[in-house]
């Protein structure tokens, strides 16, 4: 019989700190699937330029053409194919987007919260190519994170990641027991 594969979708608002639980989940043996390089990769396809507004477009230009888990069906494949059986997806929007990983194997949510003004730091400190540091354009992307229905994973959560004052250590033994306890 065959091993199913456990799935563990993160979800949170931009800046929370998904990409650290990220990293510590890797350390744990698990196979990261970032659903943002997914649209990063479309959007070269396309000749588009890695910008947040552009990336923001054709992430709900894919939903549009192709249904709510349009992004989640581009990440599926990496799950099949692999011969891992313990996966982290980093990017989880949509309710339809856990119903699609969950024909994959066992999913459990994952939820990282943050303050604004926490998340809005964060991401100033991280310098990604593709993020905007303006604080209006910062809160535009919020409200696009909440038009697609992030909120309804959040609140579905079966483990929520408080990220308020929390030091790098201390959010990594957080997640620690969390994805041990999965595994």
């Amino acid at each position: 019989m065959k091993e199913e594969k456990k799935i563990i979708c993160i979800t949170g608002m931009p800046g929370a700190g998904k990409s650290t639980v990220c990293k510590i989940a890797e350390t744990l043996g698990f196979e990261i699937i970032h659903m943002g390089n997914k649209v990063r990769l479309e959007a070269k396809k396309r000749n588009l330029e890695l910008t947040a507004d552009n990336l923001g477009k054709l992430m709900i230009s894919l939903r549009k053409e192709n249904g709510s888990a349009a992004i989640a069906k581009l990440c599926i494949n990496d799950i099949k194919i692999s011969r891992n059986k313990l996966f982290v997806i980093d990017g989880i929007r949509g309710m339809n987007e856990i119903n699609e990983f969950k024909k994959e194997g066992k999913v459990n949510i994952l939820t990282v919260e943050a303050a604004e003004n926490t998340r809005y730091e964060f991401i100033k400190k991280r310098k990604r190519e593709d993020v905007t540091f303006e604080f209006e354009e910062f809160k535009k992307r919020d409200s696009v994170e909440t038009n697609i229905g992030i909120l309804e994973v959040m609140k579905n959560c079966d483990y929520k990641i408080q990220n308020n004052n929390l030091t790098i250590k201390e959010l990594e033994t957080q997640a620690k027991i969390y994805l041990k306890d999965f595994m």
